[in-house]
């Protein structure tokens, strides 16, 4: 799917090959993160709007060797989304049949900064030019708290929550200007406490019953 003319998008989303027909997933799934993290003297990635692409061109190239730690982010969600540890070819799969985006559109110095409301302000317009070009079908976004709070309001109702096993998810749904319904689940970062196979069940849950 050809990425357009994303006039307010700076940091230009990874769109797998397959994604526009749902490939693995026969859904139209897109992923959302909050932001990169980078050094704020390195213009060279601030400024590059192929930043999220390469990213994950990096991590599916790497070998086991290179992964730094940051990194599991992407293998414990890929597993909690297809329920199992994922061969090579298989992550290819995965990743070739998502959307993937941060919201935000200006980048972190590193984990876990704070981020103000101003900034997540900034970036809601890039956010529905995204959402509109692409119309995802569902949208699993990866912060319960901060995330959540802060991403925008209006186009937004809120759904219920999804748990299981001690693990919650938020839902909810966001309407595209061609009044089409995109659901919405906002389950926990996954980095460190992150539990992919009691994930795995409230994301099944989600795309499962989301369906009907």
């Amino acid at each position: 799917m050809d990425k357009g003319n994303l006039n307010k998008v700076h940091f230009l989303p990874w769109v797998g090959k397959d994604y526009a027909t749902g490939g693995i997933f026969k859904k139209r799934i897109m992923v959302l993160g909050e932001s990169h993290i980078a050094d704020p003297d390195s213009p060279e990635i601030n400024d590059d709007a192929n930043f999220t692409t390469k990213d994950v061109e990096w991590y599916l190239g790497r070998k086991e060797s290179d992964i730094p730690r940051w990194m599991n982010t992407f293998t414990k969600f890929e597993e909690a989304l297809a329920g199992k540890e994922l061969a090579e070819n298989e992550e290819k799969e995965v990743w070739n049949s998502l959307l993937f985006y941060n919201y935000l559109q200006t980048t972190a110095t590193h984990a876990r900064e704070d981020r103000i409301r101003e900034e997540f302000d900034n970036s809601a317009d890039a956010f529905f030019e995204v959402l509109n070009h692409f119309e995802p079908e569902y949208i699993i976004a990866w912060g319960t708290g901060r995330l959540y709070n802060y991403t925008p309001g209006i186009h937004w109702q809120p759904g219920e929550f999804l748990s299981f096993d001690g693990v919650t998810g938020k839902t909810g749904t966001y309407q595209l200007d061609n009044g089409h319904l995109v659901k919405v689940l906002f389950i926990s970062h996954p980095s460190t406490a992150f539990s992919w196979t009691k994930w795995h069940e409230v994301i099944k849950r989600f795309l499962r019953d989301s369906s009907n």
